[in-house]
């Protein structure tokens, strides 16, 4: 068990203040060593002084860093007392106890829970006749005093002897396969370097290698046999589990999709082959196999595939009537489940043999909807989740038509008390497209009057959905608003937003974020002079973006793990993931998308001017965005700004991609953004 911790040494996290905020300015601070290196692309050249940052290993870039990590503890120390104030606040919305809804596999009932002062799951299994308990797997003595610990996926065998898991303790996004006898506890680790899902075949698992693109066959004594190899190497490989027990082998670029179903006798055999653009996901339904597909509506239909001809090209599309795009889909006794969104608004709803339809629930503003599983072929299991309140965990009989309440996730009891509004907001961007904002806020004073937390992401066609963070809640009563602004680039509008600000469109969804601020401001919505902007990976690129060209709009801007140095990145065929981010961002061999992405990448754009105040910290694990891109990007601020910039600087080398996974240390890190930004605007009151 481990309890709450404070930061110190290497997991301190950068932190700046604004003048007048009680923090003692530093006479002098840090800087990088240049060595300036020249680059040429198209005919056009550019120099970079800072690339010899991305050497960590360097005598030179270590000492950087120190005196980084010196100014940082030297600008915190008298803010010590607001960072505890704000952790004891956040630490106060986590559970006493927080359990999952029982699932049964076998002859078992199981159910994971987070005990008071614990960290991470505890998994316990029930015999359904005997009714005997035992606990087979305690995350948090696994973990230890592992400083991150992540579980990428957990499953049973069919004959309910081992348990195996996946885990992550860098943070690199690259997993270690575990097996663990139930009955002797021994403890086998079979792989590494594996993508976190895994599916059970018979005695042994089905698991992919990372770096070869290999799926592999594998058993407790780490021998394996090749199953499959994806030569894409953009592509990422997923293990799943069918409703067949079958393994799966869903391969994905960022626009197209390729599925294997794995045979009981280890063969690899194909649903359809990877065409450019087509996108698809399969389900079964008794003897029968189902596709949603978009090859021939961008809004995605069903199609069912005969299984006599090979799976190949034989699906017969089946037309159902959507009214938006289909996220996701089930199929039941009585028909298909579809999960649709349209301008922000989502539904599930049935669509019976018949052609009939029965809504079964529908989500309004700051609301969205999840399937979650079909009992028994009639009763459909569904998340509704809330900006406002905690998810919760609906049932819909599809015979009676009659829905009930099974279980709501853990909510403070102070939540329950707070007057928490929403709103939905469009404007016209510059030319002229409709563009969302999602606005959640505590009742109380005017709006004019209050600080505005926004972020975006933009990217990947990936959508943020509403759903309830209790981490948001020092803020929001402090009299915060927060926005969420739905910048294209995104998938929220459906594919069409997504093709709209990606690639040679990507400046769009930058714009997007600025005309978003700008229209808040203009509409006497938030005080002009306390916008507060944070950008994480992708959505670094669109904060950052804002510093550069707008930073008039802006009072801070808070960076995580950001995506900075986009043209150098782009450029470099050994970067990890290079095709999905070139089919986003553009491929900079291409003369037009190289000037593009010169013209607005963060690091190679910074000036010579008034910035806003400062916040960015990094990951050194992590293996998504390299945390040479901060480091480089800090580096140059200073240069051209000197000692006018208030700016800090952080180097963590204890998380990876998605920040720290022990929860305290979380929420601390969560405290110190805090107290920068609720200083920096000096909203220290409650509202």
């Amino acid at each position: 068990m481990r309890s709450l911790r404070t930061l110190s040494g290497a997991i301190f996290f950068l932190f700046i203040f604004v003048s007048g905020c009680g923090i003692p300015e530093k006479k002098v601070s840090p800087n990088a060593k240049k060595i300036v290196v020249a680059r040429e692309a198209h005919g056009f050249t550019w120099d970079d002084a800072y690339a010899h940052l991305s050497n960590f290993d360097s005598p030179s870039v270590r000492d950087y860093l120190q005196q980084e990590a010196v100014f940082f503890d030297d600008q915190v120390k008298p803010l010590q007392s607001l960072i505890n104030v704000l952790s004891q606040e956040l630490n106060s919305n986590l559970p006493q106890t927080l359990s999952s809804k029982r699932f049964r596999q076998g002859e078992f009932d199981w159910h994971a829970s987070v005990a008071s002062g614990t960290q991470y799951r505890t998994f316990t299994r029930q015999h359904i006749k005997t009714g005997e308990k035992e606990v087979v797997l305690d995350l948090n003595l696994v973990a230890g005093d592992s400083s991150y610990f992540k579980l990428g996926h957990f499953d049973t065998s069919p004959d309910d002897e081992y348990v195996a898991y996946s885990e992550d303790r860098t943070g690199s996004g690259q997993y270690s396969l575990v097996l663990v006898n139930i009955l002797t506890r021994d403890t086998h680790r079979v792989a590494d370097n594996l993508d976190p899902r895994f599916a059970w075949l018979g005695s042994k698992i089905v698991c992919s290698n990372t770096n070869s693109g290999e799926v592999w066959l594998i058993d407790k004594n780490s021998q394996h046999e090749v199953v499959f190899v994806e030569k894409n190497r953009g592509a990422s490989i997923e293990i799943h589990r069918a409703a067949t027990g079958r393994p799966i082998i869903i391969s994905n670029t960022i626009d197209s999709t390729e599925i294997h179903l794995v045979t009981d006798g280890a063969k690899a055999e194909i649903v359809r082959e990877r065409e450019p653009g087509h996108r698809y996901r399969i389900k079964f339904h008794e003897n029968k196999l189902f596709a949603l597909s978009n090859l021939e509506t961008s809004d995605f239909d069903l199609a069912e595939i005969s299984r006599e001809k090979g799976l190949k090209k034989d699906w017969k599309f089946l037309n159902l009537k959507a009214d938006g795009t289909i996220f996701d889909f089930d199929v039941t006794n009585k028909g298909f489940l579809l999960h649709t969104r349209s301008r922000l608004r989502e539904q599930i709803k049935l669509i019976g043999w018949d052609h009939s339809e029965t809504q079964i629930a529908k989500a309004g503003v700051g609301e969205s909807l999840g399937l979650h599983s079909i009992v028994e072929g009639r009763r459909v299991n569904f998340w509704r989740r809330d900006l406002r309140r905690a998810d919760e965990l609906h049932q819909f009989d599809l015979a009676s038509g009659q829905l009930m309440l099974l279980d709501a996730q853990y909510q403070s009891p102070q939540v329950k008390s707070r007057l928490l509004d929403v709103e939905e907001l469009w404007f016209a961007a510059r030319d002229g497209t409709r563009v969302p904002i999602t606005l959640l806020y505590k009742k109380g004073t005017k709006l004019e009057e209050r600080p505005v937390f926004a972020s975006a992401y933009g990217a990947y066609g990936l959508t943020r959905p509403p759903r309830y963070n209790p981490s948001l809640l020092p803020l929001l009563d402090r009299g915060f608003l927060v926005a969420n602004v739905h910048v294209r680039g995104g998938g929220e509008l459906g594919p069409e937003w997504h093709e709209a600000g990606r690639n040679k469109n990507k400046i769009k969804g930058l714009r997007d974020l600025a005309d978003a601020i700008d229209a808040l401001q203009k509409n006497g919505i938030g005080d002009p002079e306390k916008f507060i902007i944070r950008g994480r990976s992708a959505g670094g690129t669109l904060a950052a973006f804002l510093a550069n060209e707008y930073p008039s709009l802006i009072n801070t801007v808070i960076l995580e793990n950001a995506f900075l140095d986009v043209l150098t990145t782009l450029s470099d065929d050994a970067s990890p993931g290079i095709e999905r981010d070139r089919n986003e961002w553009g491929d900079p061999g291409d003369r037009d998308v190289f000037l593009a992405q010169y013209a607005y990448s963060p690091y190679q754009q910074i000036k010579n001017q008034v910035y806003p105040n400062l916040l960015v910290m990094a990951s050194k694990f992590d293996g998504r965005v390299g945390a040479q891109e901060s480091v480089k990007w800090v580096a140059k601020l200073r240069e051209l700004n000197g000692a006018r910039i208030k700016l800090l600087f952080h180097l963590d080398e204890v998380s990876g991609h998605g920040g720290p996974t022990d929860q305290y240390l979380l929420h601390r890190k969560e405290a110190i953004e805090y107290a920068f930004i609720i200083k920096a605007v000096g909203a220290e009151k409650k509202i």
